[in-house]
């Protein structure tokens, strides 16, 4: 029997101008699981994974001595561990957020509920519990239809596995 085989529409890399637009349309909480995800190749699951005590003090991180920080996941596709490598000032905005972010985030769930307990988690949504793959994903649409973008958030994923490609072969 005579198949015709069709290939499969590969996602593209996002393009500087797209980001931009993308980025434009993202709270700080979906906009910095971006970063990670177009900086680090995070997926989903790693992202609502990340947890506080996995991101270092980058104040205590000289650039030049330690050039590359890793950062241990736990939580991964097929359960087993992997380091990322995020850039320095990544890790800095990931810092910021926790303190002026996040930390307004906890700060005002504690003022609604006074039993509440502070998740681990790094991504936190308004209510302060730790935010899903679901609403993660659910943020992440909205904004790419709002810049008028194809694409979803594993394309940033793409983005950054296609940009690591272009580096090695330089």
């Amino acid at each position: 029997r005579l198949t015709v085989r069709t290939s499969e529409r590969l996602p593209r890399p996002l393009r500087r101008d797209e980001l931009a637009r993308l980025f434009e349309e993202l709270d700080p909480t979906a906009r910095l699981a971006a970063e990670w995800a177009l900086t680090a190749g995070l997926r989903r699951k790693e992202l609502c994974g990340l947890s506080v005590d996995l991101i270092p003090d980058s104040f205590t991180i000289d650039p030049k001595e330690q050039p590359l920080v890793g950062v241990p996941l736990t939580i991964t596709k097929g359960g087993k561990g992997r380091t990322v490598y995020p850039p320095l000032r990544l890790i800095d905005r990931t810092n910021w957020y926790i303190g002026e972010v996040r930390g307004g985030i906890v700060q005002r769930a504690r003022g609604r509920r006074r039993n509440y307990r502070v998740p681990d988690n790094l991504l936190l949504n308004a209510q302060g519990v730790p935010l899903s793959r679901e609403r993660l994903t659910a943020k992440l649409a909205t904004a790419f239809a709002a810049a008028d973008i194809d694409g979803t958030l594993h394309w940033l994923r793409h983005t950054f596995a296609m940009s690591m490609l272009v580096r090695l072969q330089i």
